[in-house]
């Protein structure tokens, strides 16, 4: 097999994975119903990755600012 081929199947493979990996949630929880308490827990999945990102942001910025400086 060529390169050429091994990349292009590499990449239409990844793909393919990516793409199950976000729809298949979907298609599965469209059958069933999760219970009232698992979704009042999903509910603050988005405010604490949120807060995660913005409240590491500002130490890495620094890390990565002080390393370059040294």
């Amino acid at each position: 097999m060529s390169l050429d081929k091994y990349v292009l199947l590499v990449i239409i493979f990844s793909g393919l994975v990516t793409w199950l990996s976000r729809i298949l949630p979907f298609v599965l929880l469209k059958k069933f119903t999760l219970p009232k308490i698992v979704v009042n827990f999903l509910s603050f999945v988005p405010i604490s990755i949120m807060t995660a990102l913005c409240r590491e942001s500002p130490r890495a910025t620094f890390r990565i600012a002080a390393k370059s400086q040294c």
